[in-house]
């Protein structure tokens, strides 16, 4: 019944409305971000994003065709930028939560009781395991964010040329309208000379042959 009147209050009464919460929405995930939240509220909240961007896409079908192209364009921005933040937020969980098994490990390491015969040169050996894997994790988290940054850039660049060709053949299609109205207007102008020269020629074709039928009646 919570869940029901949860997703009643998700109302918007047209696209850009829609959109506009979706914004706020992202803004709000990015400040839960940073503030390192609990992944409760993150996730409600990201959930709330994905809402908002489902629901701007179900209602710019109702908007005017001269608008539902801008809003369709917006829209794919708002879900690109959602799955972006998505996997940047999956992967944040995942290093945390293998960074936390690694914690656990090493107390459970340095918390384990050796006997005396195990020397000390078995718990330095231990210590300094220990520090080169630590030193590993920290060197494979900075290539997975390099790697995470290098996704997300050509995501951006792929979603960037869509656009560029998307707006390349809207104006291929207009500039051929364009050459095809420009031909049909010079055909309507030919076509009225034409019937300019044959309404003149007939009148005077006319008047010449009344003339002489006058001329031959009278005569």
């Amino acid at each position: 019944m919570e869940s029901r009147n949860t997703m009643h209050n998700f109302t918007a009464s047209s696209a850009e409305q829609a959109i506009s919460k979706a914004g706020v929405a992202f803004h709000e995930v990015k400040q839960l971000m940073y503030a390192e939240s609990n992944d409760n509220s993150l996730s409600q909240k990201l959930e709330e994003l994905k809402i908002w961007i489902v629901k701007a896409e179900e209602l710019h079908y109702k908007e005017p065709p001269q608008r539902r192209v801008q809003l369709k364009q917006r829209i794919e921005q708002l879900n690109f930028d959602y799955n972006d933040l998505k996997r940047t937020i999956d992967e944040r969980n995942r290093q945390q939560k293998k960074s936390l098994a690694e914690s656990r490990r090493r107390e459970l390491l340095l918390g384990k009781k050796f006997t005396a015969h195990s020397g000390d040169a078995y718990i330095d050996m231990l210590g300094a395991d220990l520090e080169h894997n630590s030193r590993l994790g920290a060197a494979g988290r900075a290539m997975n964010d390099i790697i995470l940054h290098g996704a997300a850039i050509k995501e951006t660049l792929v979603s960037q040329r869509g656009v560029i060709k998307g707006t390349k053949k809207r104006m291929m299609d207009i500039a051929h309208t364009l050459g095809l109205s420009n031909t049909v207007m010079r055909l309507i102008e030919q076509r009225s000379m034409q019937d300019k020269v044959v309404l003149w020629g007939g009148m005077a074709t006319t008047l010449v042959l009344m003339y002489f039928i006058y001329s031959f009646f009278k005569g």
